[in-house]
């Protein structure tokens, strides 16, 4: 009898650590404030795979169990076949050494990504959508404007420095549901959602910097690349291609809407103290009672 009153503490305690906490917001900045519209989309052997990132931080280990993000889409609408997020590291992380074809690769992607996940050939995600108002991105990056090195374009062009001008479109929020959800240890992440229509692009929006409400030394700007283009390289959409300077002369720079739901991961070290606790409280209420 005292044997399975302990085990029942055990297997009560690793219920009680093992994902029962109902999923929750860990990061949003899925606001939307129509600055840039970054193309970003899976490759099919007709169009150019393109890729856009913004960066998220972790303090805790965390299971993502979705996501959102926003951006436009043609005028009149347009059907989504396939919706991709992928998680990449930091560079150097997963990544060759520098080959200076591009500015810089500090606080970059790395080369490749480590975990994805789609709701085509990878699986594990699901997703559903909501349709805003038609809207506009007042400056865009598309696959023509991610070469090396970069070249900001000459007039006439609806943008003096970089990019490809105003977009319209209509607003569309993506809420991808991860059934395979993505397990990552505390720490600094870009995340890269791509999107295929039935017809035209994706253009994912840019949200505002810094992210959160307080300023943020860690967060990063948006970086972007193509392939068969730069790719495994990337380029910053704000510093290297855009290019546009604020008030005081520097250079304007650009995150990307989105926003990441999941739980809590504890660490094992944590798992084991709680069991071995709760043991000993039980082992002791038995020799309570004998």
């Amino acid at each position: 009898m005292k044997h399975a009153r302990i085990a029942q503490l055990a297997f009560v305690s690793l219920a009680l650590v093992a994902g029962s906490a109902p999923a929750a917001v860990i990061f949003n900045n899925d606001f939307s404030n129509d600055q840039v519209g970054m193309l970003t989309r899976p490759g099919n052997g007709v169009v150019t795979e393109v890729e856009a990132a913004d960066d998220f931080s972790l303090t805790s280990n965390t299971r993502l169990t979705g996501a959102t993000f926003t951006g436009l889409i043609p005028l009149g609408g347009a059907g989504v076949k396939t919706v991709r997020v992928e998680i990449y590291k930091i560079f150097p992380a997963d990544s060759g050494p520098f080959d200076n074809k591009v500015p810089t690769r500090v606080n970059s992607p790395a080369d490749v990504a480590f975990k994805e996940r789609d709701n085509a050939g990878t699986g594990g995600l699901s997703f559903t959508t909501n349709t805003g108002l038609n809207n506009q991105a007042l400056n865009s990056v598309l696959n023509k404007d991610i070469v090396f090195p970069p070249q900001p374009p000459t007039p006439p062009n609806s943008n003096p420095n970089g990019g490809s001008g105003k977009q319209l479109g209509q607003q569309l929020q993506i809420v991808a549901s991860f059934s395979d959800p993505i397990d990552l240890a505390a720490g600094h992440y870009f995340f890269v959602p791509q999107v295929e229509l039935t017809n035209g692009d994706f253009l994912w929006l840019s949200g505002p910097r810094p992210a959160h409400t307080a300023i943020d030394p860690t967060d990063l700007q948006a970086w972007i690349r193509n392939d068969p283009g730069i790719n495994p390289d990337w380029e910053r959409v704000g510093t290297d291609i855009i290019g546009d300077k604020d008030k005081n002369g520097g250079t304007i720079t650009y995150n990307g809407a989105f926003s990441l739901e999941g739980t809590v991961v504890p660490e094992e070290s944590t798992v084991a103290m709680l069991i071995a606790g709760l043991l000993a409280v039980g082992s002791w209420s038995q020799r309570k009672r004998a």
